[in-house]
């Protein structure tokens, strides 16, 4: 009980919505572990957990948890990719899964500790456990995103968090700042930033390469706190 109090209040530190809340924190404590194969629930499993909440509510909760780059759909046959932004359609269907994203099950297990949204913890154990790369530099290279990255707040989309986003430009500037001047390595950052999840091509910067028009959404809920 102490531990779902402790993610709420976390929660509560950047979601204006007190009415999901609850149903979310339930969900993001679910057992998936740090197996990516664990890490997915189905609309029926969700709805065994969250008995006693309408269909509204799950639904309100899976949206804002989607904005927020929380909890996606799981990428199926008929998406047009593996962006971030072509997995935001919401399924009642009971075989429907959604994912939570391997960043966030890091900030999650932080939060259920502390009560607080700790992403700079949760960066320095996330590169720890799932790649080769410096974690003390990826904490770095991290905070230089935060400090340069493009914030385009959707005026149409009311209620929507930041979206925040960075052009390959200013990424490779940020590489180059640290050390990572050599192609084949800001090639490998590319790759596990995307790995876990804590980038994904934006379907607003498309297409593109190296040297082109071409760039990031970064994950809102690490870098709403993130200085």
């Amino acid at each position: 009980m102490e531990n779902l109090k402790n993610l709420e209040n976390a929660l509560r530190g950047f979601l204006d919505n007190e009415e999901i809340i609850s149903p979310l924190a339930l969900i993001l404590q679910y057992d998936f572990g740090k197996n990516p194969d664990r890490a997915k629930i189905t609309y029926r499993e969700m709805e065994k957990l969250l008995r006693g909440y309408s269909e509204e509510i799950i639904i309100e909760t899976l949206t804002w948890a989607a904005q927020w780059r929380l909890m996606l759909p799981s990428w199926r046959r008929g998406l047009r990719s593996l962006c971030w932004g072509d997995r935001m359609v919401i399924s009642t269907k009971p075989e429907m899964k959604y994912e939570v994203l391997l960043v966030v099950r890091y900030l999650v297990d932080r939060a259920i500790q502390s009560g607080d949204w700790e992403p700079e913890e949760a960066v320095q154990e996330l590169f720890k456990a799932n790649t080769n790369l410096d974690a003390e530099l990826a904490l770095k290279v991290m905070r230089k995103i935060a400090q340069r990255t493009q914030k385009d707040f959707l005026e149409e989309s009311e209620g929507e968090p930041l979206y925040y986003l960075i052009p390959i430009d200013q990424l490779k500037e940020i590489f180059d700042e640290v050390g990572l001047t050599e192609r084949k390595d800001s090639d490998l950052w590319v790759v596990e930033l995307k790995a876990v999840e804590v980038m994904s091509p934006s379907v607003n910067f498309m297409p593109g390469i190296w040297g082109g028009e071409f760039g990031f959404e970064l994950n809102p809920c690490l870098f709403v706190k993130l200085k």
